[in-house]
């Protein structure tokens, strides 16, 4: 219990400490457990006053890259939390017929490891739409679900680590 509150504790302090701003402030929303976390805890200092006045009051803008029609999309996850923290939703639409040659040219030009360790269109495209709605600071949970095992097949992976460490 002490090890939750702790992390819990500088989970939010993290997220309010980011929250300092003179600009808009959004995040990539997808639905998983970093983004969910990142964007709930942003509501709940917003909520709450959590933190001092150099807090952004712009923080309310959540991104949704969706994947129609594939295993990917996790467009109705990011709309429970949309709901959840009355975030507001802009969606953009990444498939074949959406996505240019002049898209993936920048995206290979702009790479700067984002996702994964390999150059990606859907944060390229996440972060294009953020800066066309005039966002200037993007809050974000990357690496969170690899390591608290959010979605199914990371706590598949942990429970295999356990049995071969013998823990």
């Amino acid at each position: 219990e002490d090890q939750v509150d702790e992390y819990r504790r500088l989970f939010i302090d993290s997220c309010r400490i980011r929250m300092r701003s003179d600009v808009s402030i959004g995040t990539a929303l997808s639905g998983g457990l970093d983004s969910s976390s990142v964007l709930a805890t942003m509501a709940q200092i917003g909520r709450e006053g959590i933190g001092d006045d150099r807090r952004s009051h712009d923080w309310q803008r959540a991104f949704v890259l969706v994947f129609s029609g594939t295993i990917f999309n996790e467009k109705k996850f990011a709309e429970t939390m949309i709901r959840h923290t009355n975030a507001t939703p802009i969606y953009r639409e990444l498939g074949s017929k959406s996505i240019t040659a002049d898209n993936l040219i920048s995206a290979i030009y702009s790479f700067e490891a984002v996702q994964n360790a390999e150059p990606s269109i859907g944060p390229w495209t996440i972060y294009e739409t953020m800066k066309h709605h005039g966002v200037s600071v993007s809050i974000d949970g990357h690496g969170g679900d690899e390591t608290l095992a959010g979605y199914d097949h990371y706590l598949l992976s942990y429970m295999k680590d356990v049995v071969w460490s013998g823990m």
